[in-house]
């Protein structure tokens, strides 16, 4: 665990998805087996890969790859050309599909035009849902106004004249009474607006 921290520290844009915890986690509650691999060169390691693995009947084997690889970087803004982004992606397929034998899905910690789609196809990756989640990065070192001017209009308009005139309080809660109500809220939600989280259980492992 502590080689696996000291290097994610190492790398840019990590995720909670890449963490020894996330990991940890998914075994405890549904089953799934972390693999933690280091990607090197000649020289040493420059890339970490979480793989969560489970044999599953008639199936076979299904590998899942989620918001990597990671790549090290001195400045945290590091951003390795797109060759070396394909090459680890093309050994990963290798490793997982050509050799194991697996099903493997992987969501790349990759910008979207980062790697062509064609890039991506010529190794074998197809697109399985092209109504997939996206997801963006924020930088939280700016000033406030700064964050505030780089927000969409509507958001900063209903920021503005709507949530801070209502003058919310934030209460930060960390008791078992607490999550749990958070908790409630949060299957009801997924109930009344009809879709699919991740389930408690493995929030609750996270938790701990």
């Amino acid at each position: 665990k502590k080689d696996w921290d000291d290097f994610l520290y190492q790398c840019s844009n990590v995720n909670l998805l890449q963490t020894w915890e996330y990991g940890e986690g998914k075994r405890n509650a549904e089953g799934w087996i972390p693999v933690r691999s280091f990607i090197a060169n000649a020289i040493k390691p420059f890339c970490a890969v979480q793989t969560l693995v489970k044999k599953v009947p008639l199936l076979g084997g299904i590998a899942r790859i989620n918001r990597a690889p990671l790549f090290v970087s001195s400045n945290n803004k590091f951003k390795p050309d797109n060759g070396t982004v394909v090459q680890v992606l093309r050994f990963l397929y290798h490793h997982w599909v050509e050799r194991q034998k697996f099903i493997l899905y992987i969501a790349p910690n990759i910008l979207q035009d980062e790697v062509g789609s064609e890039a991506l196809e010529e190794i074998g990756f197809h697109r399985a849902d092209d109504n997939a989640w996206s997801s963006i990065l924020v930088d939280l070192s700016l000033e406030e106004n700064d964050l505030r001017k780089n927000l969409h209009q509507s958001w900063r308009r209903n920021l503005s004249n709507r949530s801070e005139k209502m003058q919310l309080m934030l209460e930060i809660e960390s008791s078992e009474n607490g999550f749990s109500f958070l908790m409630d809220k949060y299957n009801q939600t997924m109930i009344e607006k009809d879709f699919s989280g991740p389930p408690e259980r493995l929030l609750r492992e996270l938790r701990n």
